[in-house]
C-alpha cells in the first residue's frame, strides 16, 4: 500500500487508505482477506471495526513505534510488552465475530534478542493473539535476495524457541519451499508467499499437508518490483487471479 502510494515504508499510510483498498478487495472475491495494519492507526478499537465491517477476514499487527519501519530494516523501536499487549486486548474486545483473527508480529528478535521475543510472544497469546507471524527475508521494494541457508538460520531458532513452550499458530513468510520444508515440522499452519504460487513445488506442500497459504499479488520479484511493472487494473489483476485460484 506504501509502495502504491509513493510513500517509504515507514508508517506513513492512514486507516482510510488501507481500509478503503482493502474494501475494494474484499468486496468481490470470496477468499479471505488479510490485511497489514502496522501498529494499528493509533485506535486498534476503531481499526478493528473498520476492517470486520468491510468484510476483512484477519488482520496484521505489530509492535514497533508508530513510525514503524520495514522489519528488515535497522534502526527499528519497539513499544514496550505492555503497550502492545493492551494493543492486542482492545482488538480483540473490539471484534465481533471470533473467527475475524488477530495476527501478531514481533521485530523483538532483532531489537531484543531471542528469549525477550519469547517472553512477548507468551504474552501476547495470553492476551489473545490468534497466530504469530515471522519472516526471514525483505520483500520491501529494491531488497535483495538471500540464500536458502541464510533464511532457515533466520528463522529456524525461532521458530524452534516458540515450540519449545507454545502452541500458538505459526505463519511464515517464505518464498522458498525450501525453507518451508525445513520448518513444517514445527507445526507451521500458515505459509505467507508474496510470490503467489510462482514456485509450483508449493502446491505439492499444500496438498500433502493441508498448510494453509496466503498469496500477496506482486508482478516481478522485490528488487524489480519498481521496474516499470504493468498494472493496467490492480484490482480487476487482483480478482482474476482470485478466480483462477478457485
Amino acid at each position: 500500500m506504501a509502495n502504491d502510494l509513493g510513500f517509504p515504508d515507514i508508517g506513513l499510510t492512514t486507516l482510510q487508505d488501507v481500509s478503503t483498498r482493502s474494501y475494494l478487495i474484499s468486496r468481490v472475491t470470496n477468499l479471505p482477506t488479510i490485511v497489514d495494519i502496522d501498529t494499528g492507526f493509533k485506535s486498534c478499537k476503531e481499526t478493528i471495526e473498520t476492517f470486520e465491517e468491510f468484510g476483512v477476514a484477519a488482520v496484521h499487527l505489530e509492535d514497533q513505534i508508530e513510525q514503524k519501519r520495514c522489519g528488515h530494516l535497522d534502526n527499528k523501536e519497539l513499544i514496550s510488552k505492555e503497550q502492545m499487549v493492551k494493543k492486542i486486548k482492545d482488538a480483540v474486545a473490539a471484534r465481533k465475530d471470533k473467527n475475524f483473527l488477530i495476527i501478531i508480529r514481533t521485530d523483538g528478535n532483532t531489537v531484543e534478542g531471542l528469549e525477550k521475543t519469547i517472553d512477548r510472544i507468551k504474552a501476547y497469546e495470553d492476551a489473545g493473539a490468534d497466530i504469530v507471524d515471522i519472516g526471514g527475508e525483505s520483500s520491501r521494494p529494491g531488497s535483495q535476495r538471500i540464500s536458502i541457508q541464510e533464511e532457515i538460520d533466520r528463522l529456524l531458532p525461532v521458530v524452534e524457541k516458540i515450540r519449545e513452550h507454545h502452541d500458538i499458530p505459526i505463519s511464515i513468510d517464505s518464498m522458498k519451499p525450501e525453507v518451508v520444508q525445513q520448518l513444517l515440522p514445527y507445526k507451521i499452519q500458515i505459509i505467507n508467499d508474496i510470490s503467489s504460487l510462482s514456485d509450483d513445488r508449493f502446491i505439492k506442500i499444500l496438498k500433502d499437508t493441508g498448510t494453509y497459504i496466503c498469496l500477496m499479488h506482486m508482478l516481478k520479484t522485490p528488487e524489480t518490483m519498481q521496474d516499470n511493472p504493468n498494472y493496467d487494473n490492480v484490482l480487476n489483476d487482483g480478482v482474476l487471479y482470485c478466480n483462477y485460484l478457485g
